[in-house]
């Protein structure tokens, strides 16, 4: 669980991933922008889904997290 340069290499050579998250958290409720870190976000019980792209540049190992 939670090997992000994996993450970020599939995510660039194999296209968008979907993955799970725990999204019950008052801190990604008003997230805006930029890196989103919770300390406490709980790894085993996930909620909800979302979808890992890459992002617009040449930098292979930068996402985008789009929730649909």
């Amino acid at each position: 669980m939670g090997n992000e340069t994996a993450l970020a290499w599939a995510v660039a050579t194999v296209g968008p991933i979907a993955v799970s998250i725990h999204a019950d958290m008052p801190t990604l409720r008003h997230y805006k922008s930029g890196v989103y870190y919770n300390p406490h976000c709980d790894k085993i019980h996930l909620d909800h889904a979302v979808l890992v792209c890459p992002s617009h540049t040449n930098e292979w190992y930068l996402l985008m997290v789009m929730n649909c």
